[in-house]
């Protein structure tokens, strides 16, 4: 995901080719989606000062259209903030 913008993911993440196949030789992001590595999130957590990562989940009530998640993305990559976005399967592709 680095490759296309600058962010990092930390959680178990599904490779655009199980997707949507925009990018075809995009067949894993060193994470499992079976076997996800907290350690490796909470390690990255653990080096962040207590209170500079925002949580951003929206539940399953509210749904987002592809327009908004967009435009949250760019608002919280803008914010230059840490930040854990939690997203539905439904609402990544």
């Amino acid at each position: 995901m680095a490759k296309f913008w600058p962010l990092r993911t930390i959680g178990p993440t599904i490779p655009s080719m199980y997707l949507d196949q925009r990018h075809e030789d995009n067949k894993e992001y060193g994470l499992s989606l079976l076997n996800p590595n907290s350690d490796a999130c909470m390690k990255w957590l653990n080096a962040k000062l207590k209170g500079s990562v925002a949580y951003v989940w929206f539940g399953s009530v509210a749904g987002l259209g592809e327009e908004q998640m967009e435009e949250l993305g760019l608002g919280l990559r803008r914010s230059k903030s840490y930040f854990l976005w939690v997203v539905r399967a439904s609402e990544s592709a």
